[in-house]
């Protein structure tokens, strides 16, 4: 760093004169340096950069091919409203919505009824989504806005998640306003029952038909035993449903006994209208039955969750036929999976966010189980469709020839190449169609008019929702250090708690959007004030009540709760009373702590409140002090306020290729160090003495007693010179007057002889004899 002197001499200034030039350049090299830096943390988001991908595949694999079957599903699951799929400006890989899959899906039907044609099969093609629709963007916020899109798709089957369960307003505006109705007995609830009437919300059970022979698929819709559901649906557990007569009379039922009707879908598929509607006054299948030759479970669970074992065997049992293939579509744990069960039945799971199409094909029941696996593209390739993982029994002998799988990365090159088989990107079709292309444009307009593409903020971080909270780059850290805290006027006597799954996904580098807010909390929770008052001693037996430290299972990085302010050594505070917050999801979580807490302390301050009845008061906050807080809220004010874009006025994006700036800051460091060498290296006095100046201020580390060695020196040398110029003088003087004697320049000896003033025996005074 430069040290300027205190005190200034003319010295000085014509040394800081010199030096301007250097520190002009110097300035420009920091100034283009950090330039640099923030071009370049940009084009690596845009890019995907490091980790910036937080719902990538391990595998890209742009090289796959669709091994067709005789039954051939294509699967969507966890999608969470990501219908628009991802910012191409923060993820551009992830360049899929639901108007390409729509188009994807129209195209493949296509190709495989030209098969079928050419070969003479009967290969069948299903579109299936297994739930969780709700909670990802700011499209669910509004299920009016939503549902409209959804029914653009044409599912054959749909299958209830838990995020659908969270709120009765949203569950019952999907009776209200006819979404359930609209699939035509296709949405399927097997284990869930509107509470007041014990009914199941959808279709216990469906059956897909095939239209190039009398075949069909039973297939089932399971959610897993979830406890959380909201007032008006109950959730009834798998292992009790499967013992219901229901269950068993469909796996056993005899095509001789009954002769019911059939109707035709919106995806063109013939489909079993079972009569089960909310309206209904009971449950009575008995006109429903039909024979099938397969089946599939839907199953919003994970891939390997016990549940799944539990359901396979269950209709092994019932029906003792081990023959009959059982296809389960997993979901809920956000991965992809893929595992056989037994020699005729596998589980898949297919990603989540629209980050994967995935695609499974397995055989009718047969006698024999032959060959039957066909690649898609007419003219053939090499290309291998993705492995299987066998876990789970290993006694099992999966049947490889007949069961396949393949994750599709939702990108439109790899969507291109599974269609025409080939690694030529120059020669992929071109499967946009119009009904694609218009639900594209319906999504986006959607979301244009619900003002989720306006831009917000910029972010200069990718903050990761995998990172502990004391990693800089973690998105809870973040959360708990600078977002809460300004939800709440930066007042440390008010402490927040939240369950760490709350937050959902990653703040990424670059333009932040109202979408790109919410998407990270997408819940739509409500902020509440737990209490207005609790010291500090109960409010430390409340955090240890919660187990606030503890790890969460599924995201092992994560304490169970965040707190903020954070770091939040509360013991060690000044402050003896505080306020504590919350969100409304967790206060059951917290009610429950708290009326153990008063069990456990008779005489305490938990013991004088009934927490059974007690209701938290939602806060109101923000600039105004009166709107309600929300967990997405916070997020959106918080980019406002704080994380402002640096644009040009004319609001033009500037571009700036990142070599060449690169380049800009080597060339004017070499112009910096070229002009402080010549500098150095002048051979001009007063430069040189600038130069030492220069070094002096600059902070050089040389020996202070050799600099002032130097000066005495210099000082001793000047005094010298004046005294020789002296003598020089007054010699100059006395050969003048030698030549014109006069007696009252000479001076006589004693021999009468005129001599000078010195004689020359005598020696003249140094300057150190001067100096003494």
């Amino acid at each position: 760093m430069f040290r300027l002197p205190t005190a200034g001499t003319s010295r000085t200034i014509l040394a800081l004169m010199k030096l301007s030039p250097t520190m002009v350049s110097l300035l420009m090299l920091g100034l283009l340096w950090a330039q640099c830096g923030t071009v370049m943390a940009a084009e690596e988001s845009s890019n995907g950069g490091i980790d910036s991908l937080p719902l990538r595949s391990d595998d890209h694999n742009n090289l796959v091919t669709l091994p067709l079957g005789d039954i051939n599903l294509l699967v969507v699951t966890d999608v969470h409203s990501w219908v628009a799929g991802h910012n191409v400006d923060h993820e551009p890989y992830w360049n899929v919505d639901y108007g390409t899959v729509l188009s994807y899906y129209i195209t493949l039907q296509n190709k495989i009824a030209a098969l079928n044609a050419a070969n003479k099969d009967g290969k069948e093609l299903f579109f299936v989504m297994n739930g969780d629709f709700m909670d990802g963007t700011g499209l669910s916020l509004y299920v009016d806005r939503l549902f409209p899109i959804l029914q653009r798709m044409p599912f054959s089957a749909i299958n209830l998640g838990n995020h659908e369960l969270f709120f009765d307003d949203n569950l019952l505006a999907m009776r209200d306003k006819g979404f359930i109705d609209y699939w035509q007995g296709n949405y399927l609830t097997s284990n869930t029952v509107w509470s007041d009437t014990k009914l199941p919300i959808g279709n216990r059970f469906t059956y897909l038909s095939s239209k190039n022979s009398n075949k069909n698929i039973l297939v089932f819709g399971f959610l897993y035993n979830f406890g959380g559901a909201c007032s008006a649906a109950t959730v009834e557990r798998v292992e009790d449903v499967i013992q219901q007569p229901w269950f068993t009379n469909v796996l056993t039922f005899n095509s001789s006994s009954v002769d019911s009707t059939t109707t035709t879908s919106s995806s063109g598929q013939k489909t079993r209208i079972l009569g089960v509607s909310s309206s209904r006054s009971e449950e009575n299948y008995s006109d429903s039955y039909k024979d099938y030759d397969a089946i599939v479970v839907m199953a919003h669970m994970g891939y390997q969750d016990p549940l799944i074992d539990v359901i396979r065997a269950a209709i092994r049992s019932i029906t003792g036929n081990d023959k009959v293939p059982i296809q389960f579509i997993a979901g809920h744990t956000h991965t992809r999976g893929y595992a056989h069960l037994d020699e005729m039945s596998t589980s898949f799971e297919a990603g989540k966010f629209l980050d994967t199409i995935g695609f499974v094909s397995f055989p009718w029941e047969k006698e024999e189980q032959t060959e039957q696996t066909e690649t898609i593209s007419l003219e053939g390739n090499n290309f291998k469709h993705n492995k299987t993982t066998s876990v789970g029994n290993n006694d099992a002998k999966p049947v490889l020839s007949t069961f396949h799988h393949v994750f599709l990365d939702a990108n439109k090159e790899v969507l291109k190449a599974s269609l025409d088989g080939s690694d030529n990107v120059q020669n992929h079709s071109e499967f946009d169609t119009g009904r694609g292309r218009a639900l594209s444009h319906f999504i986006e307009g959607t979301r244009l008019s619900m003002g989720l593409t306006e831009t917000i903020g910029c972010s200069g971080g990718h903050y990761r929702l995998d990172l502990p909270p004391d990693d800089p780059r973690s998105l809870w850290g973040l959360y708990v250090r600078e977002v809460i805290p300004h939800s709440l006027a930066n007042n440390h006597s008010r402490i927040f708690i939240q369950r760490t799954r709350a937050l959902r996904y990653d703040m990424l580098v670059g333009p932040i959007t109202v979408d790109d807010a919410i998407s990270i909390s997408p819940m739509g929770d409500r902020m509440i004030r737990i209490m207005d008052k609790i010291d500090k001693k109960d409010l430390l037996m409340l955090l240890n009540k919660l187990d606030v430290s503890g790890m969460d299972e599924l995201r092992p990085n994560l304490p169970k709760y965040g707190i903020s302010p954070s770091p939040y050594p509360i013991h060690s505070r000044q402050l003896y009373t505080f306020e504590l917050y919350g969100m409304e999801q967790d206060w059951p979580h917290v009610q429950a702590a708290l009326a153990e807490l008063a069990l456990d302390h008779n005489e305490s301050f938990f013991s004088t409140i009934a927490w059974e009845d007690y209701e938290p008061e939602v806060y109101r906050g923000g600039t105004s002090g009166t709107s309600v807080q929300t967990s997405h809220g916070v997020w959106v004010h918080f980019v406002e306020d704080n994380w402002k874009c640096v644009t040009p006025e004319n609001d033009v994006d500037f571009k700036i290729n990142k070599q060449l700036l690169i380049w800009l800051c080597i060339l004017t460091s070499l112009m910096g160090l070229a002009h402080y060498y010549s500098w150095l290296n002048s051979n001009d006095r007063i430069s040189t003495d600038r130069s030492r100046a220069y070094i002096r201020m600059a902070g050089a580390t040389g020996n202070r007693s050799n600099v002032l060695t130097a000066k005495s020196v210099r000082r001793k040398q000047h005094q010298q010179n004046v005294i020789d110029q002296y003598y020089k003088n007054l010699k100059q003087q006395q050969e003048k007057n030698d030549s014109q004697p006069t007696e009252s320049t000479a001076i006589l000896s004693g021999d009468g002889e005129p001599k000078s003033a010195y004689s020359s025996t005598e020696t003249r005074p140094s300057v150190s004899a001067q100096t003494a």
